[in-house]
């Protein structure tokens, strides 16, 4: 009985650090890193036909795969022709791809060798979560394949909402390893 308690104790203080890593507030920005970070693109979105008001989309801020213990930091970052923007610490979130929970694609990315190293892993049906500055959202891995670095329809918006996860694979980084994660619906997706 007593080692009930004992693991009912380890697994409560284990959800309590998860919940704090994912409401935790995003890391200032240093002055150097600013020039790297432009503002979120403004949407514009049309009140009964009459008048227009701005509306900024939350960009995510965290991710975690708990099936595969990968947990990271997110930061918005850009691409200008064929340099793409990465972090070290932080996996990057594709400023012209959609935000959580806005319909779209949703393109995360980061280098294999480091926060994306255990992608691999993943399988069909895994849970995953991304976590804005206001809430969370759940996804579910629905597919995954390995592209070449010129299939750039991985990037292209879609009709429904999605999760690309992007990063190279092979030991020359020839190919990219794309997932597919789906917005869980039902309680059974988040099992």
């Amino acid at each position: 009985m007593k080692q009930m308690i004992r693991i009912g104790i380890i697994v409560l203080i284990a959800l309590v650090i998860l919940a704090f890593w994912l409401f935790m507030p995003e890391p200032a920005v240093s002055p150097d890193e600013l020039g790297s970070f432009p503002l979120e693109p403004l949407a514009v979105q049309a009140m009964d036909n009459v008048q227009e008001s701005l509306v900024r989309m939350e960009s995510p801020v965290r991710l975690a795969i708990p099936s595969v213990g990968l947990y990271s930091n997110v930061r918005t970052a850009q691409a200008i022709g064929n340099e793409w923007q990465f972090f070290t610490e932080a996996a990057s979130f594709w400023e012209n791809s959609s935000a959580p929970g806005e319909g779209g694609n949703i393109v995360l990315y980061a280098h294999r060798e480091g926060l994306f190293g255990n992608l691999y892993e993943v399988k069909i049906g895994d849970s995953l979560i991304v976590g804005t500055q206001s809430g969370s959202f759940r996804y579910t891995i629905s597919s995954f394949r390995v592209v070449s670095p010129e299939q750039l329809e991985v990037f292209a918006p879609t009709d429904e909402e999605q999760l690309t996860l992007l990063t190279c694979t092979n030991p020359d980084d020839a190919d990219r390893l794309v997932i597919i994660a789906r917005p869980s619906s039902s309680f059974g997706d988040l099992l």
